[in-house]
């Protein structure tokens, strides 16, 4: 997507608590090798209190959370009303919804594997496969989650991910791509590409000037 492609030049310093951003870079990726599973099934359960968003579809609301930086990067999913109740939308007839709850880590039962590609300082590039749900289990329950959708089409969807760390003011940015038709298909792959360890002020600039190109 191209997005990211000037973060390597302008990320030059790690914000981990003293590391420079070679050992920052270096602790995040064994962190996700060794990642482990979650304990529980996640389930999730729609606040009382939350803001439904009705969509043009029938029954189908977005819940609305909070933005970040910018707005289209947001904490936002997606539900189906059900009677009384709300459930989270994961289904082949709703790619874009699915996508975004999948990458919101709303989806319970979450069989898929992510291949990671590591962007480090220093042009320094490590892959590593692994499932989804170490993935979330690592980095969600210390970072706040935002996401957006950049492109989809009858093949291909692609996101942004951000886990933002407000104690230490820095983010991990994925850049995310799925086959659209088997998204909802048990034990699929997700591809992404990892800039990790960013200054959090970095991400306004970066999106702006994207969007003004």
């Amino acid at each position: 997507m191209g997005l990211l492609s000037m973060l390597i030049v302008n990320v030059a310093k790690g914000q981990n608590a003293g590391m420079d951003k070679v050992d920052a870079d270096n602790l995040l990726y064994n962190e996700l090798k060794t990642a482990l599973p979650p304990t529980s099934v996640k389930t999730t359960v729609v606040p009382s209190n939350s803001i439904l968003k009705k969509t043009s579809e029938d029954n189908i609301f977005k819940v609305i959370g909070k933005s970040f930086q910018v707005e289209s990067l947001c904490s936002d999913y997606y539900v189906r009303r059900n009677g009384h109740q709300y459930d989270v939308i994961y289904d082949a007839r709703y790619p874009l919804e699915s996508f975004v709850n999948l990458l919101m880590n709303k989806v319970a039962k979450n069989d898929h594997t992510i291949l990671i590609t590591h962007h480090q300082y220093g042009n320094v590039v490590k892959k590593l496969k692994m499932p989804m749900s170490n993935m979330f289990n690592l980095l969600a329950r210390t970072m706040d989650l935002y996401c957006f959708v950049t492109a989809i089409d009858k093949k291909k969807i692609n996101g942004v991910m951000v886990f933002h760390n407000p104690n230490k003011n820095l983010i991990h940015l994925f850049e995310v791509s799925a086959d659209t038709r088997d998204l909802v298909k048990d034990k699929s792959q997700i591809e992404a590409d990892l800039y990790s360890n960013i200054p959090q002020d970095n991400i306004r600039s970066l999106f702006k000037e994207n969007k003004t190109k």
